[in-house]
Parts: structure tokens; C-alpha cells; sequence
């Protein structure tokens, strides 16, 4: 499972497990499409969201 908190300040991704463990983390930038556009945005946040799948991967 993907988790994704993703406020004005920073965005925390994690990779989780169906036992609840977390097998990957990653922080970013604050999400905030009216202030640098939807496209940079979502860029930013899926950027976050490979990092946090990339350090899971690498736990293995």
C-alpha cells in the first residue's frame, strides 16, 4: 500500500505492508497546486512516491 500525507509544508510517502510494516519512507515539498500548477505538483509528489518505492526496494 502507498500512504501519502501530503500537506502545504512537506509530503510524507510510505510503503506499506498488509502487516502494517513500513518498508519504505520518503519526505518532499509541500503539495500546492494553486501556487506552482497541477502538473508540478503531482510531479513533485510522484517524484516522492518513487523514492519511498525506491528505498523499499532496496530493504529488500
Amino acid at each position: 500500500m502507498l500512504a501519502v500525507d501530503a500537506g502545504n509544508s512537506k509530503t510524507d510517502v510510505a510503503v506499506v505492508a498488509a502487516d502494517g510494516t513500513v518498508l519504505g519512507a520518503a519526505r518532499g515539498g509541500g503539495f500546492q497546486p494553486p501556487a506552482v500548477g497541477v502538473d508540478a505538483a503531482v510531479g513533485a509528489l510522484a517524484a516522492t512516491a518513487a523514492e519511498a518505492l525506491d528505498a523499499a526496494a532496496a530493504a529488500r
